[in-house]
């Protein structure tokens, strides 16, 4: 089970490439934290104390993918930069 992940990861880039995969997990990425901040301040817009708590677990929600997304785009960067 250990090596399945690792494998798999191994073939995805193989397959695709970086850039591609790269790309694909910052669009993926980005949607999700723009869907993310949307139903934040949704939430936040509302007012009533129960849609608060939702947009507070939303923003734990958000700090890995965010994480995420910084990773990516100084991968991405990197890539431009250093060829």
């Amino acid at each position: 089970m250990t090596t399945v992940a690792p494998a798999a990861a191994s073939d995805l880039l193989s397959l695709m490439g970086l850039d591609a995969v790269t790309s694909t997990a910052g669009v993926v990425v980005l949607l999700l934290v723009a869907g993310l901040l949307l139903a934040r301040e949704i939430a936040r817009a509302r007012g009533p104390r129960e849609l608060v708590r939702v947009a507070r677990t939303i923003d734990i929600i958000m700090a890995p993918l965010l994480g995420a997304f910084l990773i990516i785009v100084t991968s991405r960067l990197l890539n431009l930069v250093l060829p």
